[in-house]
Order: structure tokens, then sequence, then C-alpha cells
């Protein structure tokens, strides 16, 4: 799937899967330990477009997203 940072805190943030996507219009969660390939957790900012998989079952907590990895390298 692919979609945009919505937020980013210390450890964790949200992704806002693009329109007309599974899960759109629902926010997924993701953990630092999520990230994968070349992306840093450190270098993730808000706006950033990534690719990523939703963990199924959904976690009892809601949607998650794993395998976040960057779809365009940040300028």
């Amino acid at each position: 799937m692919i979609g945009t940072v919505k937020t980013v805190k210390d450890t964790f943030g949200f992704i806002r899967p693009a329109a007309g996507q599974p899960a759109s219009g629902v926010d997924l969660f993701f953990h630092s330990s999520d990230v994968e390939g070349a992306l840093d957790f450190d270098h993730l900012t808000p706006g950033d477009t990534v690719e990523f998989e939703v963990l199924t079952p959904a976690p009892e907590r809601g949607p998650r997203a794993t395998k976040v990895r960057w779809l365009e390298v940040p300028r």
C-alpha cells in the first residue's frame, strides 16, 4: 500500500493511506521497529510518501502498518 506520513512522535507515528487504497480514511499506527530499508525513523517527517503493509489480523488496539519504507527518496 501507499500512504503519507501524518505524524511522527518519539518512537511511533501514523500513516494516512492514499485515497482508493484499502483502509483509506483510517490512520494506521506504526512503531519505529516497523521501519525498514534505507529509511531511518529519525529522518522520517510528516508528508513523506511511504510504502507499507497492513498487519493482519489487526491488533486489538487498531490497524497497524508494518514494513514501512520510503517510496520516494526525500530531498
